[in-house]
């Protein structure tokens, strides 16, 4: 037998000839034999006329549309196969599949010689007709034919009753849900989650704990997954929860916007920022957003059809422990069998958190999976990303296991196990050249807090070395002791708590006026003409504050490798570092929420580094 595949050249068939059908066959399947005369006429610099009989009938004696046909499938198979390897089945060679038949509505129409539609391809309909919705057209002028195509869910369905692959297999492979539905290609996910989503899709487990350090992917698995329950049970609604509310629309709301436009189906659905919401348009099924800090909103939920059934808890560690995640869930969770939840977090450093011992007690619908970066392919992350982590490896090993890899690093409450304390000698302090300050606001009972500190960007240590604590201090009488007795000089940087912005313009004014220096009696020292001898300020600004900057900075601060604070010079900076806790629930339990107490002085650190931990990647 002739083993030639059928697409290669035949016996007998001319040179010039194979060539012409070998384009033929490279334009795809919205191919014809126009666009390779045209193509062929433009590169010999004339004019693209209509191909002659002569061309048409070398094309039928030739074969040409079945035996480019024949290759089309060949490339199909191939894919297919490639598709069974790595990814998970028919599903997802069916959503593969239905992008490829909706990208070529050429191959429904004629094109003509100017390039516009000429006609429609009949027999491409008659072939293909299950992936076309209507057909208009209006005679005239204009003379305008338009192919409408399905919509990708419809475009899927349909493509695979045609293709029937799914006959014979849907009650003994795949839940009925599922089968034949959308379905999540595997080159959205990190290799870590496709045993993941394989168990959601075959419904093994309800609750999925996905814990890892930084640039895991989780969120963005989640994300993904969640679009996919979605869309596959049309009874559903799903909740997508942080701590804080103000923090949902830059964190999870961004995340599955990104999902939805990754899975290409942004046509499906309909994105609002006021009420905070997504509406998946052919069911009508939404997507709410909620913070757990505002729980009637929570409660007062009510979807027009069916129920609340994918859960989503963002940073699960914010929440405040066990019991509200469980009134959330069971003020959420009513009305219906079908129910997914996820839960994402880093682990916090402490091994006393509360979610690090929620996760020592496995439950039998529950799922653990922890990520990190190493799993991920390195064209997502960026070198960038990467060089960061291993320079943090190289200076903090603890950050490092912590932040990227994940890792229960700490065994008690602390939040600053990275704090020495000793003496900072005037000699170092005389070669410190990066040198900020930072100011806290208070009169009583909390106290005005103002001191500088030295951040060595090479080796990631802080230094605290300066600090000046008042009590019932009026704006001028702070900031004269602060230009008079603490050293703070014109070309100094102060940067100060933004809530008071009355506050920073009185310092700014005084800056610029300045105040009278004094003698030891207390008297001001006059100048010749008998005028004050006056001292002016530092360039004072407001801090950069936004949703979760506490909770950045201080990560910030527990990242570095070391902060080194002067305890004879810093008494106050020094007690509250060493014991700020996290914040605990009713029980005892550790939550990853800072307290805001006892913390005058770790504040006007934060405000002091502002620049730095403001910048990305630092």
């Amino acid at each position: 037998m002739d083993e030639r595949k059928p697409w290669e050249q035949m016996e007998g068939e001319p040179n010039r000839w194979y060539q012409r059908f070998s384009a033929f066959r490279l334009l795809g399947p919205g191919r014809s034999v126009e666009a390779v005369f045209r193509k062929e006429r433009e590169a010999a610099g004339g004019k693209g006329r209509k191909p002659t009989r002569h061309w048409y009938g070398n094309a039928q004696v030739w074969q040409w549309k079945p035996r480019a046909e024949a290759w089309d499938q060949f490339v199909r198979d191939e894919a297919e196969a490639k598709w069974r390897e790595q990814i998970m089945g028919e599903a997802e060679l069916l959503a593969r599949l239905s992008q490829m038949a909706r990208g070529n509505i050429g191959k429904f129409v004629r094109i003509g010689p100017d390039g516009h539609i000429d006609n429609l391809n009949q027999s491409e309909i008659n072939d293909n007709g299950h992936l076309v919705k209507k057909i208009t057209s209006s005679e005239g002028k204009t003379n305008s034919i338009g192919i409408e195509l399905h919509d990708p869910q419809s475009a899927m369905q349909m493509l695979g009753k045609h293709l029937r692959l799914f006959e014979n297999r849907i009650e003994n492979t795949e839940p009925a849900s599922v089968a034949g539905a959308f379905a999540l290609p595997a080159d959205v996910l990190a290799p870590s989650f496709l045993s993941v989503y394989r168990d959601v899709r075959d419904r093994r487990h309800m609750e999925y704990l996905l814990k890892g350090g930084r640039g895991s992917t989780k969120s963005s698995f989640t994300s993904l997954v969640f679009i996919y329950l979605l869309i596959n049970n049309p009874n559903v609604h799903g909740l997508a929860l942080r701590q804080v509310a103000n923090t949902l629309r830059d964190s999870v709301y961004s995340q599955l916007v990104w999902a939805i436009e990754t899975l290409g189906v942004s046509d499906s659905f309909r994105c609002l920022t006021s009420p905070l919401e997504i509406e998946f348009i052919p069911t009508g099924q939404k997507i709410y957003f909620r913070g757990a800090d505002k729980p009637e909103k929570i409660k007062s939920i009510k979807p027009t059809f069916g129920h609340i059934g994918i859960l989503w808890f963002e940073e699960l560690d914010q929440f405040h422990g066990p019991e509200a995640i469980r009134k959330i869930e069971q003020s959420v969770l009513r009305g219906g069998d079908e129910a997914w939840e996820f839960k994402t977090y880093n682990p916090p450093p402490t091994s006393a958190n509360w979610v690090n011992k929620y996760v020592q007690v496995p439950k039998a619908n529950q799922l653990q999976h922890h990520s990190t970066y190493l799993d991920v392919p390195l064209e997502w992350l960026g070198q960038a990303f990467i060089d960061e982590a291993e320079h943090l490896k190289a200076v903090n090993p603890k950050a490092y296991q912590h932040e990227y890899l994940g890792d229960v690093t700490g065994t008690g409450g602390l939040v600053f196990e990275n704090v020495s304390l000793r003496r900072i000698t005037d000699e170092e302090i005389a070669g410190f050249d990066r040198v900020t300050w930072g100011g806290d606001w208070g009169y009583y009972p909390d106290p005005a807090d103002f001191g500088p500190v030295h951040y060595d960007a090479a080796r990631r240590v802080l230094y605290v070395f300066g600090e000046y604590r008042a009590w019932k201090k009026s704006n001028i009488d702070l900031f004269a002791e602060l230009v008079r007795k603490q050293g703070l000089l014109p070309n100094d940087l102060l940067i100060l708590d933004s809530a008071e912005p009355k506050s920073i313009a009185d310092f700014q004014k005084y800056s610029v006026d300045g105040v009278p220096m004094i003698d030891d009696r207390g008297n001001p020292k006059l100048k010749r003409d008998q005028t004050p001898i006056m001292l002016y300020g530092p360039t004072c600004r407001g801090a950069e504050k936004g949703p979760d900057s506490v909770k950045y900075s201080i990560k910030w601060l527990q990242g570095l490798t070391e902060i080194v604070i002067d305890p004879e010079r810093c008494p106050y900076a020094a007690d509250e570092f060493i014991d700020y806790e996290y914040e605990q629930d009713k029980d005892g339990n550790f939550i990853s929420e800072y307290p805001d107490k006892n913390n005058h002085s770790i504040d006007r650190v934060r405000y002091a580094t502002n620049l730095i931990w403001r910048k990305r990647g630092q």
